[in-house]
């Protein structure tokens, strides 16, 4: 099974990765995940690993949602030079 990390770290395409569930179409995380910050390559387009291999998958949905981890690093930087739009949720303090 595919995963998240595939794309990242092996530019495999997105659509690949599809796994297609009761509840909706997912791309499952994985536990090496955590270990982006020093897995993925170190070049030019270290912050466009996502972008290229979620072209195969553009055409597909109407809206693709993607689930960072809170903190700034190498993962979002990819998911924020792929995506169009951003929602950040935030709690409200009384």
């Amino acid at each position: 099974m595919l995963t998240v990390i595939d794309i990242f770290c092996g530019d495999e395409p997105a659509l690949n990765c599809v796994q297609h569930t009761e509840k909706g179409d997912i791309i499952a995380s994985d536990k090496l995940l955590s270990g982006a910050e020093t897995m993925g390559k170190v070049d030019e387009r270290r912050f466009t690993h996502l972008k290229r291999p979620l072209k195969s998958v553009e055409g597909e949905y109407d809206y693709i949602i993607i689930d960072t981890p809170p903190s700034i690093g190498v993962a979002l930087k990819n998911v924020l030079g792929a995506v169009d739009y951003v929602i950040i949720p935030v709690e409200e303090s009384g």
